[in-house]
């Protein structure tokens, strides 16, 4: 690692990019609002008596991240050791991302499920960071009491526009909702999105009888918005972000990273061609499954026509032995590229980095994503702040800092190939060094 990163004059003393407030509401559920976070972080600093950069990356809302910056705004000479980053952590689907209809793949087998992706607002563009993403944070977490139940209508929303965005073959703009997003009444809202929906459909002639045009469009997202007001208990792929709608869903507003990649799940069935693992290094995994597929590679008939399933190699969610997400990264990030998207990082969380034992094992990982694939390697600890944590942070103890020691990790500088002192560009969180060619 960069030698800067151990030696006394580094800047920052903790860099952690993968933290939840209490607007995140997946579970283990946080207790920290944004002021608590301020001074958690602020604590740490003045302790060490060096700065200390911390990002809050909510579930799939840039609330927590708005009012954390919005504080810190208004009183920076409260937290002068703090420096933050806002982001969010989108739930991304990618089922129908990857799909073969040539022959002799002539099955559509949807090869991955889902993943997570961490944002991070890029220096100086923050407001068009949450520009960007008020309306889908607003509309994910819109929630309603309902027969004592709460129905997040928000994603609702979003799971039928989803499905109309397939149904119609066409991109409708979350934008066109942005009036559900503030409307309280529950059957209101629904009728909203209805006509909504009529209207731009209507407009771009993908709805020809308007006469029909209402029934048509419930018909459409059926379940996944009911007529009646009630919980939706399952909203698969269609309540998640969309990854193909990333590039115009962030525009240049924000830096992208892999988030604890280990998670990427394929599909439950998929079938892998066996042309995917060309150029794909596989050194991490067990050498009986290395052999697998070097066989099937090999095999002229085998690398045009043949396919891994579960029963050669793969379970739910990983290549067998893939325990730290390098291999099924791998073949993600490849078919990302055919599509322009963009990913900057790849982050190692602490569960990861504990799965790395052998020094020679991280070291060609490392090499292999920022030679190859051209990513950073990120750190994040995905704290959930709890409870515990704010009692010690009230009695002066710090229960962050006895854990973690040491967290000098820069968010997209993790590896510093240069090996020489980094510039204060190069420390503003959203430009990496060059990398060698």
């Amino acid at each position: 690692m960069s030698k800067e990163f151990e030696s006394e004059d580094f800047e920052y003393a903790v860099i952690d990019l993968h933290n939840h407030s209490k607007y995140s509401e997946e579970f283990p559920k946080t207790t920290f609002d944004e002021c608590e976070m301020l001074e958690f972080f602020e604590q740490i600093g003045q302790k060490i008596n060096k700065k200390v950069c911390f990002a809050v990356t909510d579930h799939d809302t840039s609330l927590g991240a708005y009012l954390v910056y919005k504080e810190l705004q208004k009183n920076k000479q409260k937290y002068p050791h703090v420096e933050f980053v806002p982001g969010m952590e989108l739930n991304m689907s990618l089922e129908k991302l990857l799909t073969y209809y040539e022959q002799p793949f002539t099955e559509p087998s949807f090869v991955f499920k889902k993943c997570h992706l961490i944002i991070h607002a890029k220096k100086g563009k923050e407001e068009e960071f949450f520009k960007r993403t008020f309306l889908y944070s607003t509309l994910a977490h819109k929630k309603i009491a309902n027969n004592n139940q709460i129905i997040n209508v928000g994603k609702q929303i979003i799971a039928a526009r989803n499905k109309l965005c397939e149904a119609y073959s066409i991109r409708v703009p979350l934008s066109i909702y942005k009036q559900c997003a503030f409307e309280k009444d529950l059957k209101k809202i629904r009728q909203i999105f209805i006509n909504k929906s009529v209207e731009f459909l209507t407009n771009n002639k993908k709805i020809q009888d308007k006469s029909l045009a209402n029934e048509e469009v419930s018909k459409v997202v059926g379940k996944l918005y009911p007529s009646s007001p009630r919980y939706v208990d399952n909203f698969g792929y269609y309540g998640r972000f969309n990854v193909l709608e990333l590039n115009k869903f962030l525009g240049d507003s924000a830096t992208i990273c892999y988030a604890h990649p280990k998670t990427l799940s394929f599909k439950a069935y998929s079938k892998i061609p066996v042309k995917l693992f060309k150029d794909v290094n596989i050194r991490t995994l067990p050498k009986e499954i290395q052999n697998r597929i070097t066989r099937k590679l090999n095999d002229p008939k085998q690398f045009l026509e043949g396919y891994f399933t579960q029963q050669d190699i793969l379970t739910k969610n990983s290549v067998i032995g893939d325990w730290t997400g390098i291999v099924k990264l791998q073949l993600l990030h490849k078919e990302l590229k055919k599509h322009n998207i963009k990913i900057d990082g790849y982050e190692l969380t602490q569960n990861t980095s504990d799965t790395l034992k052998s020094k020679s094992v991280f070291m060609s990982i490392a090499n292999y994503l920022v030679d190859v694939m051209h990513l950073y390697l990120n750190y994040g600890s995905d704290k959930h702040y709890d409870n515990i944590d704010k009692r010690a942070m009230f009695t002066g103890e710090n229960r962050y800092y006895q854990t973690q020691k040491r967290v000098v990790e820069n968010p997209y500088l993790k590896y510093n190939r240069l090996d020489r002192k980094l510039t204060n560009e190069e420390n503003s969180f959203t430009i990496g060094v060059e990398l060698e060619k």
